[in-house]
C-alpha cells in the first residue's frame, strides 16, 4: 500500500466530513461515476477503512446518545448544563470572542449550583456526599469519546503503518470500483477530474504522442447503452462529445504531474494537471510511536475539539445514520462523478514543492517538444 493510500485510509477515522464524502461518492450511490485514481493511489483501501470507521463511530455515537438520555432523565439540569458548556467551548473554538467565555461560565455555574437550586426550591437539604448522577454521565461521556479515539489511533498505528498490505476485495461494489478507477473514461462535469486543478496549457503543432494509455474525458452523462453505468439508464445524453486524449504522468514526492496530449491533424494541445500531496493533518499514523500509552498520548494531542463536537453530534449523527438509504436508479439523473477521493484529500504546495512541479513541467516542455527529422539525402548520380 503507498503511502497516499495509507494517509487517505487514515482521514477516515481523523475526518467525519472526509469520511462521510467518500461515503457519499462511491457506496451510497451505487450507480455514480469513480474518479479515475492517478499515481500509485488506490481507492478501495479508502472505501474499505471509511466502513470500518463508520461503524465504529456508530457505535461511540450510539453509546454517547444512550447516556446522554439518560442524563437527562435521571438529571436534567446538570446535563443541559454540560451541553451548554460544550457548545460554547466549540463556538470559543472558532469565533474566540467573548461570547462564547460567557456561554461557557454560565453553564458550569448551571452545574456546580443546581444542587443548591433545588434545594432552595425544594427546602431539602442538599446531600453533598454522593457524587451526582448527571456529573456522572458526564464523566461517562468523555470516557466514551476518549476511549474510541484512543481505539482510532491503535488501528492507525499498527494497521495503517509504513508498510501496511491492502485487504481482499469482498463486495461486488469494491470489486467495480477496483476496475473503475483505472478506466479510460472520465465521466464528469470537470473533464480532468482525479488528476488535480489545471496548472497551465499550450499549443504544440507537430505533436508526437506517446505509447501510453488513451483516455477519453466527457462532460455530462453517456448514453443509457453504455456498460459504465450498469443498471442505470438515464435520459440525459452528453452535451459535448468526448475527446481522446493520451495520458503521461509524472510523480515525485507524492506530487502527481499528468499531461494529457491531444492532436488534431497537424495541431496538437497539452493539458497538464498538478496533484498536491495529501494534507499533513492525516499523516498522523507514521508520527504515533509504539506502545498504548503512547498512542493515547499522541492521538489525545491532536484536535482536541473534536472531542465535544463528537459528544455534541452523537444523537444527531445517529439519526442521520438510521435515516440514510441507497438511491435507486432514477431516469434523468447525472451519473457523472462529482469528486475524486484523491484531489478531497489533497492539501496546498509549499514554496518548494511549487518549484518541483515548475521543474517536471520544464522537463514536461522539453520532453514533448517537436523534434526535427533528418531527411536522407541521395547524392547526385556521376557522369
Amino acid at each position: 500500500m503507498s503511502n497516499t493510500t495509507r494517509y487517505l485510509c487514515a482521514a477516515g477515522y481523523l475526518d467525519t466530513r472526509f469520511r462521510e464524502a467518500v461515503l457519499g461518492e462511491l457506496v451510497r450511490d451505487p450507480y455514480r461515476g469513480v474518479a479515475p485514481s492517478a499515481g500509485d493511489f488506490d481507492v478501495v483501501p479508502v472505501v474499505q477503512h471509511c466502513l470500518r470507521a463508520r461503524r465504529l463511530m456508530a457505535y461511540r455515537d450510539l453509546l454517547v446518545s444512550v447516556v446522554i438520555a439518560a442524563g437527562l432523565i435521571l438529571d436534567f439540569w446538570r446535563m443541559v448544563s454540560w451541553l451548554i458548556v460544550l457548545g460554547g467551548f466549540v463556538w470559543f473554538q472558532h469565533s474566540r470572542r467573548g461570547g462564547p467565555v460567557v456561554v461557557m461560565v454560565i453553564g458550569v455555574l448551571l452545574m456546580v449550583k443546581v444542587p443548591w437550586l433545588e434545594a432552595l426550591i425544594s427546602g431539602q437539604p442538599v446531600d453533598l456526599g454522593a457524587m451526582p448522577v448527571g456529573m456522572s454521565a458526564i464523566a461517562v461521556t468523555l470516557i466514551i469519546v476518549t476511549g474510541f479515539r484512543v481505539r482510532a489511533g491503535v488501528i492507525l498505528a499498527r494497521r495503517l503503518k509504513a508498510g501496511a498490505t491492502i485487504q481482499p476485495i469482498d463486495t461486488p461494489r469494491l470489486d467495480y470500483l477496483s476496475r473503475a478507477q483505472h478506466g479510460n473514461l472520465t465521466l464528469s462535469k470537470r473533464p480532468f477530474i482525479g488528476a488535480g486543478d489545471v496548472h497551465e496549457t499550450w499549443p504544440s503543432p507537430g505533436l508526437e504522442l506517446p505509447e501510453e494509455a488513451d483516455v477519453f474525458v466527457a462532460s455530462g452523462v453517456l448514453e443509457p447503452t453504455s456498460a459504465l453505468l450498469d443498471q442505470a439508464r438515464p435520459a440525459i445524453t452528453v452535451s459535448e462529445g468526448p475527446r481522446g486524449y493520451r495520458r503521461l504522468i509524472l510523480q515525485d514526492d507524492e506530487i502527481t504531474v499528468t499531461a494529457f496530449l491531444r492532436t488534431d491533424g497537424r495541431y496538437g494541445e497539452v493539458v497538464v494537471t498538478v496533484l498536491p500531496p495529501v494534507a499533513d493533518v492525516y499523516r498522523l499514523a507514521d508520527l504515533l510511536p509504539d506502545g498504548l500509552t503512547k498512542i493515547a498520548r499522541g492521538v489525545l494531542s491532536v484536535r482536541r475539539t473534536d472531542l465535544a463536537v463528537d459528544i455534541l453530534l452523537a444523537l444527531p449523527r445517529v439519526c442521520r445514520l438510521v435515516a440514510l438509504k441507497p438511491r435507486k436508479p432514477g431516469v434523468t439523473y447525472d451519473y457523472g462523478a462529482r469528486l475524486s477521493v484523491r484531489e478531497l484529500g489533497s492539501g496546498p504546495l509549499t514554496c518548494l514543492q511549487e518549484l518541483d512541479v515548475q521543474r517536471q513541467v520544464t522537463q514536461l516542455r522539453e520532453r514533448l517538444q517537436p523534434r526535427t527529422r533528418l531527411t536522407q539525402i541521395i547524392p547526385e548520380k556521376i557522369h
